[in-house]
């Protein structure tokens, strides 16, 4: 990960859309990265120059909004719902946002991601490859809040 700023972002979109593909075969892109992040201003900017990233897959499928859930950023939740994100959006995996941010932790920020996912529509009964949803997941971690 070799450029992590706001500033490196506008410098690759001056380079046209092929700049933002800088993993190679990792395909991890500032905004998959800004998103796990949380870095706002690099996700303001990468989808304000190319608003179709938001349901965008990376190399393993999964996407801005599923990286988000991962790293427990609500804040980079709501602006990717703002922006039209597939809350339902599956990897390779069959496993979803809720899913992701369900099975993470059960701590504040987790919690926060989960109620924007289910406000925006998040289906609850979506299952990944085994056969579970999130609130399997979340009886098996013992998350309270989730299952509430």
């Amino acid at each position: 990960r070799w450029c992590q700023s706001a500033w490196c972002v506008c410098l690759l979109m001056s380079g046209g859309p092929e700049a933002l593909e800088l993993g190679g075969d990792e395909q991890f892109d500032e905004l998959m990265v800004a998103c796990q992040e949380g870095d706002l201003s690099t996700v303001k900017i990468s989808l304000g120059a190319r608003r179709e990233l938001v349901n965008g897959y990376n190399a393993v499928y999964w996407t801005p909004v599923m990286k988000a859930a991962l790293g427990g950023q609500p804040a980079v939740m709501q602006l990717l719902i703002d922006a039209n994100a597939d809350v339902n959006a599956q990897n390779e995996r069959y496993t979803t946002a809720l899913i992701l941010a369900t099975f993470t932790s059960s701590e504040g920020p987790f919690v926060e991601c989960i109620k924007k996912l289910l406000e925006a529509g998040a289906d609850k009964s979506l299952q990944d490859e085994y056969e579970k949803t999130a609130l399997d997941y979340a009886k098996e971690e013992d998350n309270q809040e989730a299952v509430a």
